[in-house]
């Protein structure tokens, strides 16, 4: 057991030897590695490097162009968006007010700058849809302003045979009309037709009452009558002898919604002193009995007082009537000073302009409906002597 032990131990520190100059060998080699590679290593700096050192790479000529295209862009897009803004800014200001032409102009505009946009586009089309309904509505309006045109005149025709100069009888009418409607109206036309025995037409007479030489009135304002001169009548021509007498068809063809007629100008001081210097007096509206009319017939008269000290060369006076509702339903302006019954040419201050006894004014176109009496009348035109 001794020797085992001892030949045991001889060999381990064998071993130990051979392990102990294996290590030395492999530390060696390190160190003569390392030195090796530090020998052939550049030193790192021991100072900060100077400003050349770290000088930024200087750009190409193709980086600094891009950067110019770059800044161009940015700048036209912000010029395309101002345009765009004031063009559509412009457009919706006239779009609310539904001034569709300068609305129209002013998308185009945007669309100008920003072509196919689709905000511009639908709202030309809302204009295009906007155009074509007010333009329907305004020709359903007209229609319906036309059919109510002619169902407010009110016409009264009497159709009888009259003697004529020779002592020949001959078809003929008298016409009378009514605007019963809430409108002015002019170039109202009529057409008569005349029926024999069996209601067939025979003939028709076409009529324009108020462009009639006997009595023309350019516009019948609401509620007024156009009535013929009492004992007048119209000739119907070509009327044959089957014609049953009294037996017409009346037809309103034509009436055109007209502008309210206005009084004449009169300066501030000529009204004023119309007003409260020139004073009518003694009005008094009733009916007549007339020369030549079987009924009595609408009429006034007055007298005109100069309260001022102006010389007066011309004035009107306008007498309104009105019905039982104190609705004016007809006019008539009398001109005194001109008149062939007038025996002066001027009315001078403090001069009172009188009719003759016995004389008054006709009102020929005040109608059945007015309430006898009711009457006011102003001066609607003044001139002064100097």
């Amino acid at each position: 057991m001794k020797s085992t032990s001892v030949a045991n131990r001889l060999a381990f520190r064998k071993n130990f030897g051979q392990l102990k100059l294996g290590f030395n060998i492999v530390l060696v080699s390190s160190i003569t590695l390392f030195s090796s590679c530090s020998s052939t290593t550049t030193s790192l700096p021991t100072t900060p490097p100077t400003a050349e050192a770290i000088t930024a790479p200087q750009p190409t000529e193709d980086t600094g162009a891009a950067a110019t295209a770059t800044a161009e862009s940015i700048l036209l897009t912000k010029d395309i968006d101002a345009r765009y803004g004031a063009a559509l800014e412009t457009a919706d200001k006239a779009f609310k007010s539904e001034q569709w032409e300068d609305a129209t102009t002013a998308y185009q505009t945007a669309l100008q700058v920003k072509p196919q946009d689709a905000y511009a586009v639908g709202q030309l089309q809302l204009i295009e849809k906007s155009i074509i309904a007010a333009k329907e509505k305004s020709e359903n309006d007209a229609k319906l302003a036309q059919k109510a045109a002619l169902d407010a005149v009110e016409y009264f025709v009497t159709a009888k045979l009259y003697k004529d100069y020779s002592g020949e009888t001959a078809p003929g009418y008298t016409l009378d009309i009514r605007n019963r409607g809430e409108v002015p109206l002019s170039d109202i036309t009529l057409t008569i037709y005349f029926l024999d025995a069996g209601g067939k037409r025979i003939g028709e007479e076409e009529t324009s009452p108020l462009n009639s030489m006997m009595h023309e009135v350019p516009v019948l304002k609401p509620h007024y009558m156009w009535r013929m001169e009492s004992g007048q009548y119209y000739q119907a021509k070509n009327i044959g002898a089957e014609w049953k007498e009294g037996s017409v068809e009346v037809e309103v063809t034509k009436a055109t919604v007209a502008e309210m007629p206005t009084e004449p100008a009169m300066d501030d001081s000529t009204r004023e002193y119309a007003d409260n210097k020139i004073e009518i007096q003694n009005l008094t509206a009733r009916y007549y009995d007339s020369y030549g009319s079987d009924e009595p017939v609408p009429g006034f008269e007055f007298n005109v007082k100069n309260l001022g000290d102006k010389e007066i060369k011309r004035f009107v006076v306008t007498a309104y009537f009105k019905d039982a509702n104190d609705t004016i339903i007809g006019e008539q302006s009398i001109d005194p000073l001109s008149s062939i019954m007038a025996t002066t040419t001027s009315l001078k201050g403090n001069y009172t302009w009188k009719m003759d006894r016995g004389q008054f004014y006709n009102a020929r176109d005040v109608g059945d409906d007015w309430k006898e009496g009711s009457v006011v009348a102003k001066i609607t035109e003044l001139e002064f002597a100097n």
